[in-house]
């Protein structure tokens, strides 16, 4: 039987990744371990430490010998195709060649107070993902915009 890990890069220090990953390497039954790709904790304090999956994943790639690595979904709309070819072929370089790919089209992109979720809207290539309407925070009425300004 055969497994694989993930580890969730937040509110967790680097060396203790790196240990877990370090001895899973170890573990002949264990054959890939796993990041995210958020840039913000999806749990716990919302200002909570949490590591660059590309950068982070990187790392522990030289850390490692034998483990398959990658991220679970690594979301397209994060950074710009060209910078993320070349992210992972300098990883694909660092883990010599144990590195394995998933990409998204969707994306959560999260931000303090606010949660957007983007999703394509027609079949088209042409057609830019768009912010869904139920997702979006409710906007103020005129009359608690000038009660806030009043305020301050």
């Amino acid at each position: 039987m055969r497994f694989g890990l993930k580890t969730t890069p937040m509110h967790v220090s680097y060396d203790e990744i790196l240990r877990v990953w370090q001895e899973a390497d170890g573990l002949p039954q264990i054959e890939d371990a796993w990041l995210w790709d958020h840039l913000l904790p999806l749990a716990g304090p919302a200002d909570g430490p949490v590591h660059e999956g590309w950068t982070l994943l990187t790392a522990l790639a030289a850390q490692t010998e034998r483990l398959r690595l990658g991220l679970l979904v690594s979301s397209n709309r994060l950074r710009h195709p060209a910078m993320l070819g070349k992210i992972t072929s300098t990883l694909d370089v660092v883990s010599r060649g144990r590195w394995s790919s998933g990409s998204a089209r969707v994306a959560r992109i999260s931000r303090p107070g606010r949660v957007v979720f983007l999703a394509k809207t027609r079949p088209s290539r042409s057609t830019p993902p768009t912010a869904s309407p139920s997702c979006r925070p409710p906007r103020a009425s005129a009359g608690s915009r000038r009660a806030s300004r009043s305020s301050s």
